[in-house]
């Protein structure tokens, strides 16, 4: 299919990334193993990540997303989104839109 294109250049993309962050001694995502694996663990295409070979499709997205969360919780977990304090209340908290927006408006102004 469309991915077997450039396989071979993204997979040496990859351990360059892969690299470098070991190198820099920061965290990566290494999204192109996780698809590999995945395929071949479950016995499908990497096409199934992918919808024109290059850019991600829903599946591609999901796994990315589940990645840099796991990457965000392990390295960073002050930055775990389940356990940070909303900023903003939630859209049902307001009555209106002009609430909202003074309330927007005041926020970027005291940074």
């Amino acid at each position: 299919g469309p991915a077997d294109r450039c396989c071979e250049g993204t997979r040496l993309y990859a351990d360059a990334v892969r690299t470098l962050a070991e190198e820099l001694r920061i965290p990566c995502v290494d999204l192109w193993t996780a698809m590999e694996t995945t395929a071949t663990s479950t016995n499908t295409p990497l096409d199934s990540f992918l919808w024109d070979g290059l850019h991600l499709n829903a599946n591609g997205n999901d796994l990315l997303f589940s990645l840099l969360l796991q990457a965000i919780k392990s390295n960073y977990p002050e930055l775990n989104p389940d356990s940070m304090p909303f900023v903003v209340p939630g859209h049902l908290d307001f009555a209106n839109l002009d609430e909202l927006t003074h309330m927007l408006a005041h926020s970027t102004e005291s940074q």
